[in-house]
């Protein structure tokens, strides 16, 4: 209707995706962000269509469409580079380490997270309160696996155990 408030109907489908991937409900909440996603593109909310795309990401992560979740993060990169947003990144790169050691591309994960400690600052030596990616120790293992450091990834591991 002419009438209707795009900025409230992309929240509507994007909150109705929320609720589907939270029930595990992955191609609803694909169909739903891909909808809010749209109208955030139709009236300019970069950031919002920005994160429905890597929510949508998630989706597919989640339906082991490893692909095409790697293409659509692949595109917010270039979106993210073409508008400026250098910091942003850091939203997706947890995701995109992850896609990159399933697809044994062992160096661009090892420079990914590398980029991603600079950016928030994790380091192997944050106290657990400091980290907000408990996750992090669990990647930062693998990292410390691939170059063949087995004390250091065990130790990174474990401090993921706690979670």
């Amino acid at each position: 209707r002419s009438n209707c408030n795009p900025t409230t109907l992309m929240k509507i489908h994007s909150q109705m995706g929320g609720l589907y991937q939270n029930v595990g409900a992955y191609d609803m909440a694909l169909s739903e962000d891909s909808i809010a996603e749209h109208i955030a593109r139709q009236i300019g909310d970069t950031t919002s269509f920005i994160n429905l795309m890597w929510t949508q990401a998630c989706s597919l992560e989640s339906m082991n469409q490893n692909a095409r979740a790697k293409d659509l993060l692949d595109s917010i990169t270039v979106i993210l580079t073409d508008n400026n947003l250098t910091e942003e990144p850091v939203l997706i790169y947890p995701m995109m380490i992850d896609s990159y050691w399933k697809n044994k591309d062992t160096n661009k994960a090892e420079q990914l997270l590398l980029e991603y400690e600079r950016k928030t600052g994790m380091s192997p030596h944050c106290p657990d309160e400091e980290v907000a990616d408990m996750a992090y120790f669990y990647r930062k293992g693998r990292s410390y696996l691939a170059k063949t450091l087995p004390d250091s990834a065990k130790l990174m591991f474990e401090e993921f155990a706690k979670v």
